[in-house]
């Protein structure tokens, strides 16, 4: 599910989520007056209650419009703060097993495996990767761009719950990002016949920060289905 904030004809702004083919979008606050519908930092106040009537809502459209019709804003237009965030949600279909296969026996540790899928999607190359699953462990990763650029980030795990949670810092040792300190939560949730994998990314100094990140969640993620479904 992807959430969108957008500016109707007149200045109204309104919320929702991509519908399939990405063309049209589901209105969130049109179709119900609920008050954690009328925007994104309410919605997300709404906690999980507020998001499982988002998700029924983009299952079940009651108003759809085009998004040639609307303007597209940012999610959170205006944060409380500048330490802006992103959520990014993936349901992991078609894979009985993939909450264990995820996070048990150190799989998503294993530089091996994560390196069968991380970066498959834009053409990056996973050169190094740690995870010490445990308050404190160590966190690095090293990526190789198609341009032959190499991209590392690293930091230290917060929380470790498997196989449900792994909270974690992030740090880039360069580029625009150099040294500012972001935090990484991740959620797997058992969902029907696979798992909804939740993503957190929070502290970015501005929504330029944020959205460009969030472009690589979304590709790695779509890498982590691809593999999971393959190795079924």
């Amino acid at each position: 599910m992807k959430l969108v904030t957008f500016e109707m004809h007149g200045g109204a702004r309104h919320i929702g989520a991509l519908l399939a083919g990405e063309q049209t979008l589901v209105d969130f606050t049109a179709s119900d007056r609920a008050p954690h519908l009328r925007d994104m930092l309410a919605l997300i106040d709404g906690g999980d209650a507020a998001l499982a009537q988002a998700r029924e809502l983009a299952a079940k459209p009651r108003v759809v419009r085009k998004l040639a019709e609307v303007k597209l804003l940012a999610p959170v237009p205006e944060p409380r703060q500048m330490r802006d965030f992103l959520i990014f949600e993936q349901h992991i279909r078609q894979a009985r097993a993939t909450r264990n296969r995820l996070a048990d026996d150190g799989q998503p540790t294993d530089p091996a495996q994560i390196k069968s899928w991380w970066g498959k999607k834009n053409g990056f190359r996973l050169e190094d990767f740690v995870m010490e699953l445990k308050p404190g462990g160590r966190f690095r990763m090293a990526m190789r761009s198609p341009e032959n650029n190499l991209f590392v980030t690293n930091g230290r795990v917060r929380e470790a719950d498997a196989p449900r949670r792994v909270v974690y810092t992030w740090v880039w040792e360069e580029g625009d990002w150099k040294g500012h300190e972001t935090l990484v939560t991740v959620d797997f949730r058992k969902d029907g016949d696979g798992t909804r994998v939740v993503v957190r990314h929070e502290n970015f100094t501005d929504a330029s920060a944020r959205d460009r990140h969030l472009g690589g969640w979304t590709t790695h993620s779509e890498g982590l289905e691809e593999y999971l479904n393959a190795n079924n």
